[in-house]
């Protein structure tokens, strides 16, 4: 005589684990590419918030000029004899205010840019810039 249990399993066997994992795998990969796209938009987007910036600082500069008659106060590509360097342009701009030298290291920097602000002006603010090479 058979005894019948009408007991049912609720534990997954192994082959129904793996394929459980190998589905989370497969969409695991799916997504890497989005989110790498995303990613880099992101990005884009902070360099160009920070392009903008600049923009807004230099032409902030250059109305107050026009305004005032300052001639120190022009548009920093209208200068001549023109403005050789990194160094002498943010000068140009943190001299007056219109940008903070501490914010100068967070605008001149983007994820593929391989500049290096040291000295006064990158760290606490000032009138001093030493900008690396890109590499």
């Amino acid at each position: 005589m058979k005894i019948k249990t009408n007991k049912s399993s609720s534990a997954f066997t192994l082959i129904e684990l793996l394929v459980v994992i190998a589905i989370i795998a497969i969409l695991a990969a799916l997504a890497v590419p989005a989110l790498t796209s995303a990613l880099a938009k992101a990005q884009m987007t902070g360099t160009m918030n920070n392009a903008r910036q600049l923009y807004l600082a230099q032409f902030s500069m250059a109305n107050d000029g026009a305004a005032t008659g300052d001639t120190k106060l022009v548009y920093p590509g209208d200068y001549l004899p023109a403005l050789g360097t990194l160094e002498a342009y943010v000068n140009t701009v943190v001299s007056p205010g219109y940008l903070k030298g501490g914010d100068i290291g967070k605008l001149l920097s983007a994820p593929s840019a391989n500049l290096n602000l040291s000295g006064p002006l990158a760290s606490r603010g000032g009138n001093v810039l030493s900008a690396g090479q890109r590499r």
